[in-house]
């Protein structure tokens, strides 16, 4: 997966998502983490770290809301405490 990060720089990352889900045939709601490696200019020279994020979404039949939290690593301000939404659609 590939985005733009807070700095408008491409983030990436490889990884691995688990999540178990609850609900009926239409709308499910999961619980899970994803392990992963990313790579970010700021973020150790560009080297790919690993990360393990919780992980949480809402599904309607094709569709799936997905949100992973980055807890704040630091004292400082602008390290962390970011919620990352993003969705898939099944087909």
């Amino acid at each position: 997966m590939g985005f733009r990060d807070s700095h408008r720089q491409l983030q990436l990352m490889a990884g691995y998502a688990y999540q178990t889900y609850l609900g009926t045939n239409n709308i499910n709601f999961g619980i899970g983490y994803t392990a992963a490696f990313t790579s970010r200019r700021d973020i150790a020279g560009g080297f790919p770290v690993p990360v393990v994020l919780p992980m949480a979404s809402i599904n309607y039949r094709d569709f799936t809301l997905m949100g992973a939290y980055v807890p704040r690593l630091s004292g400082n301000k602008g390290n962390g405490d970011v919620l990352f939404v993003f969705g898939h659609v099944s087909f």
